[in-house]
Parts: C-alpha cells; structure tokens; sequence
C-alpha cells in the first residue's frame, strides 16, 4: 500500500515560489536600510519619474535621521522644500532643513571660517566665482544646474507706454547712462555687494557698454549716482512699481512672473537689445560632508530636475535647465527669445567690486593740481592747463553733494619763497554754503575757482614739496568714515633744485604714514615728459593708483577713470 499524499516528503519549492522568496528577502532589507519599493509603472514612464511617485511601505525604517542643511536663494525656497518633501517621502532616511539666504551673503558666509549648509542652491555663478576665488576648497566640483531666469528691468505699465519709442528696442546706454529720454525713469539699483541683480547690472553694464569717452564718463556718473541713493530691497522696489513709484527695476523675469500674478497687469519688462544677464540656479555640494549626505544632495538633485520638479520650476516662473531653457512665462514686453552676454571673468568682478566698494564710500578729497609754465603747451585746440581745468569741472559736477572736495595749486614757490603750493579752495562738503562766497555751496566755489586756473601756469614744477605738504595735511585732518585721498594732475617732473628729492619724499611719507588714517595718493599723469617711474613710486607707497594719459586730450577721462579707483592690471595704468 502506498504512502499517503500527507507523508511524502516536502517537494522543493516551484521555480514561481522561489522566486517569491527571494523578492520577499529583498523587500525586508530595502525597508531595513531605508530603501525604496516600487510600484509596477507602465513601461513608457522614466525611471527617475516612476522613483518621484512612487509610495512607500508603511514600516518604519530602522535608520539615524540627521537633517541635511541646504541654504537657498529665496525664489528659489518653495520649490526647493517641495522636492526636499519628496526626497524624502522616497527615504525617510533623508530629511532636510532648507532656509533662505540671498546669495550674495551666503557666499560671504562660505567664504569664512564657521559652520557651512551641506549644499546651497545660489542664483547665479558670478557667487561661485566668488566664493571659490576667496576660499577654493569649500565647494565640490559637482555643480548642477536648476534653472535660469534673464535679468530684465521692470517698470509700471503706463509708464512704458508713455516711453513708447525710447522703449521699443533699449540699449544699455539708454537704460543705465542716463539717456535724455530716459531720464523720467531712473534706474533704481540695489546694492551689488548684497543683491543679485545689482551685482548683474554692475558686471553686465560695464562689458556692454561701449568703451568710448562720452560713454564711461556717463556710466562713471551713473554709478557715482547708484552708489549713493538709498537702496531698498528689489521686493519694495517691485511694490513701489505696482503702487505709483516708478522706476526702472532691475530683477529676474521670474519675479517680474509672480508679481504679475499678484497684481495682473502692472509691470513690463525690457531686455538691452545688446543681450542681459542671466540668473542661473545651480545645486553645489560643500566639499567635506559625509556620504550619506552626499547621497541626500544628489536625491534632492534627481527631484529639482525629474518632471515633477521642472513642472514646480515653470509652474513659479523659472525657466528649467535642459532642453525648455529658452521658454519662458509669458512676461509683457519681452521677446520671444532672450540672449545672453558672456559672463565676466573672476577677476573682472573683483576689479568692478572694488570700483563699487570704493565710489559708495563718500570721499575726501584734495586736488593737487600744476599749474607750472609747461602747463601752457598747447594739445589740439587747447592749452594742457585747460584740458587739466575741464578735466577738474567734469569731477566736481559727477561728484555727489556728501563729497568732501578741495584744490591747491602747485609750481615752484607759487605759494611764497620756499613754498610750492598754494590752497585755492579749501576742503569743504560740496552741499556747503560758503559765506566767503556770498552763501554759494562748495560745488560751485570750486567750479568758480578752475577757470581762473587757465592763466594761471607760470616757472617750474614743484612736484616733491608740494605732494608732501598735500599728504601730511590729509594725513592730520584725517576723517574715519570716508576714503581720504590726494589726486595729483601734472605734466612734468620735479624740477625744484631746493626741495625735497624722490628718496627723501618717499621717507618723509612713511615716516608720517599711519594705518589707523590710510591715505592713499593718485596721480593723473599726461603728456610724453610726465615723470611715470617717480609718479607710480609716490602712489604705490600709499597704496593708491598711477595713471598717464598719454595724449593729454584723454586727460578728463583718464582722471574720472582714476577718480572712481577702476581696478588696473599693474601698477601704472596707461591709455594711449
């Protein structure tokens, strides 16, 4: 009798149960490592989209949790949180705590010593540029890019259309250097050391720009005008638009976007026909973090550029990176298409970052001008002692009216046996009644004073005494809160056999020099006889600037150009 079917021995499982098995084994240690199940997805779905979607188990894994730190440009921190949720929703194992910062300031906090986010989501690359130039290890390689919105500048509907043609195909000039049929619509800049789009409007004027005479000059005003107007943030500057102050913004198109949505119809915006800036989010990594972190900032990489994140990026008025790039939201008054200007270079920044540091510092000024008798060649159609005394006028009338400005004059015992200088214009604010001058301010007094300078040029050139006496008196009277400095103009060389020789101007400098009251010396040189090597030694042991024009007919831009402290690649800066 055969056995029962009960007491055969078990059969090996089926090739479908083994199979069971060992998917049931690997469901166990997804869920213990903090992994991922997927759901069946049709076939025609990304992976990477089937990954966002999918629904978790509802075990609780068996994981450390510390939240990754991530640091994000504010347009960007919804967008940001939303897939930080997903992120984890997909591995409770990676949680994050994402705050807001304008990048700007976060570069500055990673550039510093301290306590760093394991990533940071900054609104453009000139803020890598700059945190990697300051501190080059703190940021991995691996930097992905988000999203980009082109700088724009904003004003009120009814105000474009009341510019109708002045608006219709703007150029930089017309929208920044104070064009005449611009000038109903100021410019309204934020703060470039702060703000992302004054740091754009900064780097991308100043390389757009023709570099003509006429051109800088304006620009050189211009920024002298940015640098000391009260500047609110780019919110305020946007509500003051929809509320009845109105200027031209510069901002993002995916802020012009969301105030549109706010408050339909009240803004359009305009783009330089020359091309614009551009903001371009980016998700970089802060070297030295864990792995598991690590993992996290790739996991909240995959989820900003899977189509549910590019869906949130367009749905806030971004124009997600890849392939949609160039489509945007539908902005008044912008073209179909948007072009780009290259990005500065790192050093261009610094240099232009230096000029804005400097001008919006009020200055303290005294003008050291010559007025010896070579000053009476004549260049084209006028003296050097004129071109020097138009060169002077334009400062005095770009200078704002908190400046602090002064002239004396110089040449061998001008002032007297045994002294080469002699005060015309004492150092006053440029707002300043003058009672010795009927009650005119300052700024007239001095513009007053440098026509009288014309026939002035007489004997020779008392160089060393004269800068001497100019430092040490800037040096005594020195004043904390402004950038003290001696702007010297000549066309010559020290040719006072009595005075002071180069060796014993440049002792007699560090021996009163004193870092507590930095004054730095410039000096404008024009002509071919201009003494360059002892001019350059003279600014160099201040810490200032030499310049030479050497066409003298240059001299009133070269002066602007050394008035406003732009950043030279040696030493001595020369135009030709």
């Amino acid at each position: 009798m055969g056995r029962h079917a009960a007491d055969a021995p078990p059969s090996r499982p089926t090739g479908a149960l083994a199979a069971l098995v060992v998917l049931a084994l690997v469901v166990v240690a997804a869920l213990a490592t903090g992994g991922i199940w997927l759901s069946r997805r049709d076939s025609t779905t990304p992976v990477a989209d089937a990954l966002a979607t999918t629904t978790l188990p509802s075990a609780t894994p068996t994981c450390a949790t510390t939240p990754v730190a991530v640091t994000v440009a504010p347009a960007a921190l919804t967008v940001v949180r939303q897939a930080a949720a997903r992120t984890t929703t997909m591995n409770p194992c990676q949680s994050f705590t994402v705050t807001s910062a304008e990048s700007a300031d976060e570069a500055a906090t990673l550039s510093r010593p301290g306590d760093k986010p394991a990533a940071w989501v900054s609104d453009s690359s000139v803020f890598l540029d700059a945190v990697r130039g300051a501190a080059p290890d703190v940021l991995a390689a691996d930097v992905r890019p988000i999203a980009t919105s082109p700088l724009v500048f904003a004003l009120p509907s009814a105000v474009a259309t009341a510019a109708g043609a002045a608006l219709a195909d703007p150029s930089w000039s017309t929208l920044v250097s104070g064009d005449p049929a611009q000038s109903t619509v100021p410019v309204k800049l934020t703060d470039p050391e702060h703000s992302t789009s004054g740091r754009l409007v900064l780097l991308n004027a100043s390389s757009a720009i023709p570099s003509t005479p006429a051109t800088r000059l304006a620009l050189g005003k211009v920024l002298l005008t940015w640098s000391h107007t009260a500047m609110r943030s780019e919110q305020d500057l946007l509500a003051a638009n929809v509320t009845g102050s109105p200027g031209l913004v510069p901002t993002s198109e995916q802020a012009v976007a969301a105030t549109l949505r706010a408050h339909p119809g009240s803004l359009v915006a305009v783009v330089p026909k020359e091309g614009t800036g551009r903001y371009d989010y980016a998700l970089a990594t802060v070297s030295g973090i864990s792995a598991a972190a690590s993992r996290a900032v790739r996991a909240l990489g995959d989820q900003l550029t899977i189509t549910t994140g590019t869906a949130d990026l367009t749905a806030a008025g971004f124009r997600p990176a890849g392939a949609n790039a160039a489509k945007g939201p539908d902005v008044p008054g912008l073209p179909s298409t948007v072009s780009y200007l290259p990005t500065p270079t790192a050093d261009a920044q610094t240099a232009l970052l230096k000029t804005w540091s400097s001008v919006k510092t009020d200055a303290r000024m005294l003008a050291l001008v010559d007025t010896s008798g070579s000053m009476k060649e004549v260049e084209g159609t006028r003296t050097r002692m004129a071109l020097a005394g138009e060169a002077a006028q334009t400062a005095v009338s770009i200078f704002p009216d908190s400046s602090q400005v002064g002239l004396w004059t110089f040449g061998i015992d001008k002032g007297g046996p045994g002294q080469d200088w002699q005060e015309a214009v004492p150092i006053r604010q440029l707002d300043e009644a003058v009672p010795d001058a009927g009650g005119k301010p300052q700024r007239q007094v001095l513009s007053d004073a440098l026509p009288a300078l014309v026939g002035a040029p007489s004997g020779g050139t008392g160089l060393y005494d004269s800068l001497f006496a100019a430092y040490e008196k800037m040096v005594a009277s020195y004043v904390p809160s402004r950038v003290n400095s001696v702007i010297l103009l000549t066309d010559g060389k020290n040719e006072d056999p009595a005075g002071l020789t180069l060796q014993q101007l440049l002792a007699r400098i560090e021996a009163v020099k004193d870092p507590a009251k930095p004054v730095v010396i410039i000096t404008v040189g024009m002509g071919q006889d201009v003494d360059t090597t002892s001019l350059s030694a003279v600014a160099a042991v201040t810490g200032g600037k030499s310049y030479v024009a050497q066409d003298p007919q240059d001299i009133r831009q070269v002066f602007i150009d050394a008035l406003l402290s732009r950043d030279c690649s040696a030493q001595s800066c020369t135009t030709r």
